[in-house]
């Protein structure tokens, strides 16, 4: 992606952000799905979602 698509993402997800006023719904289902489906990317406070597991 060039730079100028990039930015125009990153600016439109920003006015996105201004007007957002509600949580998502069904917000934990949410996250979980996005563990189980990209445990590696998904970070909670600093510590990769593959790590928690590991503490209980």
């Amino acid at each position: 992606m060039n730079r100028l698509a990039l930015k125009a993402v990153f600016l439109a997800i920003g006015n996105i952000q201004l007007k957002w006023t509600m949580p998502a719904t069904d917000w934990g289902m949410i996250i979980n799905q996005f563990i189980i489906k990209f445990a590696d990317r998904v970070v909670f406070n600093n510590k990769p979602a593959t790590s928690l597991h590991k503490n209980i």
